[in-house]
């Protein structure tokens, strides 16, 4: 069938009038009322895409193909490595690093000095400052396992490739690698793509290295860790600009945990974070729809500026950026120190301090030493002693000695160094603001004094009342500093000055050693102290009776540290520690007073010899200086332990050494000393004369040493045996015969009458009838005495009145009527506590 041109344009023009996607696109709202909606075929569904896949998606144009890599590995150069590099790899990969994630630490460092280098190279070349960011860039492709550490330094040329990357450019390279196998290297080679850059086989397989120096043009450089490396110009061009370089790692299967964008930012803050220029990161975008660059080194090192320049508040920001904290520290210290050694360091104190200072295996401190603001160490202990654990900063230098791992810092003389001069500088620091904040509360009390107008004067005492920043410190870190009175022996002295203590004199405020010396009798040589679990407890101990009545202070020492803190310590300021509660006292006595006691020593013979016998535990028994009430108490030997010490040593020993330390610390280091003034004392002297082999002497002496030991502090060792002593002497001196039973006791009838219970809140109805001046006849009296128990007759829990009482003393006396005319026994009335009291108040008013 023959179809002409117009028929053709008939059909065409009839499909498109009448087509649904014509009538849907073409009419218009207002002359159709009908919702247009698309087909699900038409409807294009939105992916919203993940972090990773939109990672796979960006392009890099420097970054090589794997197409362009194997072309050029046919036709560049290949070059062996020197055989100090092999072993060198060989020791970097199985032994050197003990951890895979410092990599990406040792690139950083590597860019951020190539980034320094070129500073100095456009300086010295003037070069035109075209405003360019000097910055690194970190990347990551996980469906190509590919990770990139750009920068814009200084690049290498191609013989800066072959001499860096293929050689170790240094003298005594075989001596340097076995001082490696020894833990002695030097790592001078660290940040100038030395030792560091080959971390990067902890965690890759290939290394390709794209380099652009200014004065050449762009190499590539290759190895996969082996025997040898590939060299050739970089075919896509100057990529990289002008200058730069760009390290590409295709990571080992098990090291794909460093292509996770998360995961490299922790790294970054953890060890690059005070990193001069930028560091940006490829990541998800805040509106979580794309990628793209953002900085994560984003705190400043602000120790590096002169600190009148910074504010309070970028000090505080720094402090809660490195710590975690969200609370303001107490006090910081930024200091830099000159001479042998060059540092610069910014400590902080924390509000509240961590345990860890007692724990002396603990290795973790919060001070982190850079260099050249790149994290180097995090774990060395004796770089900061434990009881400053808890304090947070950094500490910078450029002369840091590293070993070849950058991981932990040499042992050296020039570290100690700095430690000691961290030291010194906190606790110098310490020391002038303790006497700033005594200064200010001496100066708020002479002005209390001189004031004279009352509501001022509460403002000023307010104002002293309230804690200074020392007191604030003192107050979370006392128990700190006493761990390092006891461990630091180079700064137990300058620590003591900080420590400050109760004392019998002063029970609502700490004074310090140096305020109590002040204190001190002239004639006084010791700094007495006593020690136990609380002031309470110490201020009852029987040692303090002496002490109390001769007008001497004693320090009350009740933290666990306390005593072992002042026994290392020995002395302060020339006068000798002294325990009231071991060893000898020597008050200053009168000759007369030394006199009369060597006449008590020889009068108490008899006693002491029969003690000594019936009680070989004790070292001694001897007349006491001490006590002034009591009739007795136990003392520890001159080196032997307190009652306290005891059993904080004890909590600590371990249940199979505990016998051994029973033994070796009580016995032979008790003493027992007698009050020679006591009655009790004086009457079993009498006895001991006329009858030293008394039992009843015997059991006198056992039962108040064992209140002794109890009253001191000590432990009783066999409470069981203390008890059943206790029971013998009142079975003895009651005369108890051990075969009475209860059946043999006659009680006579009127004894077993119940008698009305005793009210606690019983009224005195004699004192409220004569205080009201009422005449009131005996009769009644009694029958007041007898209602006010009376519990079954009370309305509904509320009080007698004098109403109920008329009317129930008209019922009383017909009772009592029928109780005479039948014979019958009085009633009795018991008080129910339950039911409501009758009260002083409505007796007395209804008299």
């Amino acid at each position: 069938m023959k179809v002409t041109k117009l028929a053709l344009l008939h059909i065409f023009f009839v499909f498109v009038l009448y087509s649904p996607s014509f009538v849907r696109y073409t009419l218009c709202e207002e002359d159709v009322d009908v919702e247009v909606t698309e087909t699900p075929e038409e409807k294009e569904e939105e992916v919203k895409l993940s972090e990773e896949e939109l990672l796979n998606q960006a392009e890099d144009p420097v970054l090589l193909s794997e197409d362009d890599i194997s072309k050029l590995s046919k036709t560049g150069e290949h070059h062996e490595y020197q055989a100090e590099i092999t072993r060198l790899l060989d020791i970097i990969v199985n032994s050197l690093y003990s951890s895979k994630e410092i990599f990406l630490r040792e690139l950083i460092s590597n860019s951020a000095d190539a980034l320094e280098k070129y500073k100095i190279f456009a300086l010295q070349n003037d070069y035109e400052d075209k405003g360019e960011e000097l910055n690194i860039k970190i990347r990551a492709i996980p469906n190509k396992r590919i990770l990139t550490i750009m920068d814009n330094g200084i690049g290498m040329t191609k013989h800066d490739l072959i001499n860096n990357l293929g050689t170790i450019a240094k003298s005594g390279t075989a001596n340097f690698l076995d001082a490696l196998n020894k833990g002695e290297g030097d790592a001078s080679l660290i940040g100038q793509f030395g030792v560091g850059f080959y971390s990067a086989f902890l965690v890759a397989d290939t290394v390709i290295v794209q380099s652009k120096h200014s004065t050449d043009k762009q190499y590539v450089w290759k190895s996969s860790a082996d025997a040898n490396y590939e060299l050739y110009e970089d075919p896509k061009g100057d990529t990289l600009g002008a200058h730069g370089t760009l390290i590409t790692l295709k990571l080992r299967e098990d090291a794909t945990n460093y292509l996770k964008p998360d995961v490299l930012q922790d790294l970054v803050k953890k060890y690059s974070q005070f990193v001069k220029h930028p560091i940006k990161l490829y990541k998800l975008s805040k509106d979580g729809d794309s990628v793209d660059w953002a900085v994560v080194n984003d705190v400043p090192p602000i120790w590096t500026r002169d600190k009148t320049t910074i504010t309070p508040e970028e000090y505080i920001s720094f402090y809660k950026a490195i710590s975690g904290h969200t609370e303001d520290p107490l006090t910081h210290i930024h200091f830099s120190a000159e001479g042998d050694v060059d540092f610069k360091a910014l400590l902080y104190i924390p509000a509240r301090p961590a345990n860890i200072y007692f724990d002396s295996n603990s290795k973790e401190h919060n001070v982190k030493i850079y260099s050249r603001r790149v994290l180097v160490s995090e774990e060395l202990p004796d770089f900061i002693p434990r009881y400053l654990f808890s304090i947070y900063g950094v500490v910078d230098s450029d002369s840091f000695p590293l070993n070849v791992s950058r991981e932990h810092l040499q042992q050296s003389k020039l570290i100690k160094v700095i430690g000691k001069k961290i030291v010194r500088t906190v606790l110098d620091t310490l020391l002038d603001l303790m006497k700033k904040s005594d200064k200010s509360k001496k100066a708020l009390k002479e002005e209390l004094e001189a004031e004279t107008d009352e509501e001022k004067k509460k403002e000023i005492e307010k104002k002293i009342a309230q804690p200074t920043e020392f007191d604030k410190f003192y107050s979370s870190f006392k128990g700190a500093l006493k761990v390092g009175c006891y461990d630091d022996d180079a700064n137990r002295k300058k620590i003591a000055k900080l420590l400050k203590y109760k004392t019998s004199k002063h029970k609502d405020t700490e004074i310090t050693l140096e305020q109590y010396i002040a204190e001190m009798p002239e004639n006084q040589k010791d700094i007495y102290y006593a020690s136990g679990d609380s002031y309470k407890e110490i201020k009852n101990i029987p040692h303090l009776q002496g002490f109390v009545k001769r007008d001497l202070d004693v320090l009350f020492l009740m933290d666990t540290m306390d005593e072992s803190c002042l026994t290392q310590l020995m002395d302060y300021e020339g006068k000798r520690f002294k325990s009231i509660q071991k060893g000898e006292i020597s008050f200053d006595l009168t000759e007369e007073e030394k006199e009369e006691e060597k006449k008590k020593i020889k009068k108490y013979k008899p006693l002491t010899k029969v003690a000594k016998k019936m009680l070989p535990e004790l070292l001694d028994v001897k007349v006491s200086r001490r006590l002034t009430d009591d009739p007795c108490t136990v003392v520890a030997s001159e080196w032997g332990m307190t009652a306290h010490m005891e059993k904080l040593v004890k909590s600590y020993v371990v249940h199979k050494q505990e016998d051994s330390f029973d033994v070796a610390s009580k016995f032979n280091s008790r003493i027992l000393e007698i009050n020679p003034d006591h009655p009790i004392m004086i009457e079993l002297l009498k006895r001991a004369i006329k009858d030293p082999e008394s039992s009843d002497l015997k059991r006198s002496i056992l039962l108040l040493y064992n209140a002794a030991k109890l009253a001191s502090g000590f432990i009783v060792e066999n409470p069981k045996n203390v008890v059943q002593s206790a029971y013998k002497y009142l079975n003895h001196n009651l005369g108890v015969d051990a075969s009475s039973k209860l059946e043999d006791v006659q009680v006579e009838e009127s004894e077993t009458e119940e008698e009305k219970p005793e009210d606690p809140g019983t009224l005195d109805i004699e004192r409220l009838i004569e205080s009201n001046n009422v005449e009131i006849d005996d009769e009644v009296k009694e029958s007041l005495k007898t209602h006010l128990y009376e519990s079954k007759h009370q309305t509904e829990g509320e009080p007698l009145n004098l109403d109920q009482f008329e009317s129930l003393s008209d019922e009383e006396e017909e009772d009592d009527e029928d109780e005479d005319d039948d014979d019958h026994e009085p009633k009795t009335h018991e008080y129910d506590p339950k039911d409501s009291p009758v009260t002083e108040d409505i007796i007395t008013d209804e008299l």
